[in-house]
């Protein structure tokens, strides 16, 4: 069975978890182990990156409940991030070669 590095962040800010993960890929070399993320955040609405905030979300009704909305460098869709909810992101290097959620099925299975 392959290996995975599990990193538990415990709970953070929206802003820190989104910069969490993404920072951890852009600074893992090709011969790293795959990192398994685990975090906790504020509530907030996080929209994909190529999403406009002004097509897909009431941004008035936003403000007036004061919920968070930031958008992620990946991804697409809006999601909402519950403060219950344990997020989870798998990290692999480049050279792994995990494009497409088939392959990612595969190489997470045994964990």
């Amino acid at each position: 069975m392959a290996s995975i590095r599990l990193l538990h962040l415990g709970k953070l800010g929206p802003e820190a978890l989104h910069r969490a993960y993404a920072g951890l890929a852009e600074a893992q070399g090709e011969q790293d182990m795959p990192i398994l993320l685990l975090a906790q955040s504020d509530a907030h609405l996080s929209l994909g990156a190529a999403q406009g905030p002004g097509a897909e979300l009431d941004r008035q009704a936003c403000e007036r409940l004061d919920i968070p909305v930031l958008r992620r460098p990946l991804g697409g869709g809006v999601v909402w991030v519950d403060p219950g909810q344990l997020n989870y992101f798998f990290i692999f290097p480049a050279a792994a070669g995990v494009r497409r959620a088939p392959e990612l099925f595969a190489r997470v299975a045994p964990w």
